[in-house]
């Protein structure tokens, strides 16, 4: 018998799973509403109602996830002249944009080359624990980078996704510097989303797709 958390578990990730999934195109204000949702699944009551749920099934490993490794991506990159660069992945209106760079600096034909061979290959990709994924950066901005776990918070907290919290000066120092790097990226646009909303719509993507989330969905 499905227990009361498994059954809003399920029920989350399935209706995210209409949502997000859709071939149609979302708009910024569905992903801002549905970023409530994200966030309970993934961070809210210390891991995130998702790994309790999963831990209660006795698994004894995580969630596994695989997605863009920026690391790797940014790997030979002049990140003194890097402005913008985010992991994506997301699918959006029948279009796919993973791994996103915007630099300063102008490149020599050797970079360009070394640029599209890379790019030919796809991104880098990597397979790890869903903590790990949390933790690990989603958005390279301002020199700072940004893990996708303060993207989900970034939106709750600044973009209203959840709620306006008035305390925000009063934050951890990593995580107040990581919001104001965001700040400043309200205003870029990937594929015609502001860019912290698509990472927000990656993020959540990649979630959905993990083997063990979807045998989730089926039960």
């Amino acid at each position: 018998m499905t227990s009361e958390l498994g059954r809003l578990v399920v029920s989350d990730l399935r209706y995210l799973q209409r949502q997000w999934s859709s071939v149609d195109r979302l708009e910024e204000d569905n992903l801002r509403r549905d970023s409530a949702t994200l966030r309970r699944l993934l961070i809210d009551n210390g891991n995130g109602l998702l790994t309790n749920y999963w831990k209660s099934l006795g698994h004894k490993g995580q969630i596994k996830v695989t997605t863009v490794d920026m690391r790797a991506y940014l790997e030979g990159v002049d990140l003194k002249a890097l402005q913008f660069a985010g992991a994506g992945g997301a699918r959006n209106g029948g279009a796919q944009v993973s791994a996103t760079l915007v630099s300063s600096k102008v490149l020599t034909e050797e970079e360009i080359r070394n640029r599209y061979e890379r790019a030919t290959d796809g991104p880098p990709t990597r397979t790890s624990t869903l903590s790990t994924f949390l933790d690990s950066t989603g958005i390279r901005v301002a020199g700072v980078a940004v893990s996708r776990r303060n993207i989900i918070q970034f939106v709750g907290n600044r973009l209203g996704g959840v709620h306006f919290d008035e305390t925000r000066g009063h934050a951890k120092a990593h995580v107040a510097e990581q919001f104001a790097a965001l700040d400043s990226a309200v205003e870029m646009k990937v594929a015609d989303l502001n860019a912290i909303y698509f990472e927000l719509l990656s993020i959540g993507q990649s979630v959905l797709d993990s083997e063990q989330v979807q045998e989730l969905m089926l039960d």
